[in-house]
């Protein structure tokens, strides 16, 4: 009666296990690219890159080179990003794009790269020197989880 009733509960819980179809896993890696409007991201890791779509303020501290781990659950055949950690921040970057925008009050550009869409803090730049429209090549380093300029310089056309 016991090994019938022990079966029968065996089983239940393995089609129940089947049936939510979900399982937990994790991925480290190095953020490559970021859509921050529309919260997809992609992770290069040692295994391969691997694209995820979550809420966009998950986001909201990461960047383009950052080294992360997510974690996730797959539930029919579905990533769902359940928490993202900065492992280690990149410390210094380059990034080439437009300028998209500028606010001189906050001391901010916004640049679109082919990956990204970046607000940088314009720290001891000149922001007044550039304009909407020009193709910049732009060094930056992390602070108080800032994109700081650090050099920035025209691109000719």
């Amino acid at each position: 009666m016991f090994s019938k009733m022990f079966k029968g509960f065996s089983i239940a819980i393995l089609l129940a296990l089947f049936a939510a179809n979900a399982y937990a896993s994790s991925v480290t890696g190095v953020i490559v690219s970021i859509d921050f409007k529309k919260g997809i991201f992609i992770v290069k890791s040692k295994q391969a890159d691997m694209g995820f779509s979550c809420e966009p303020s998950l986001l909201s501290n990461i960047i383009i080179g950052d080294k992360v781990k997510v974690q996730y659950v797959i539930e029919n055949s579905v990533e769902n990003v359940q928490t993202i950690e900065r492992i280690a921040p990149l410390k210094n970057s380059k990034i080439i794009g437009e300028i998209i925008h500028i606010d001189m009050q906050k001391g901010t550009l916004t640049l679109k790269s082919e990956d990204a869409e970046v607000v940088l803090d314009g720290g001891n730049a000149e922001l007044k020197d550039y304009k909407q429209g020009d193709i910049v090549d732009i060094t930056y380093t992390i602070n108080d989880s800032k994109e700081v300029i650090k050099t920035i310089k025209k691109k000719q056309p």
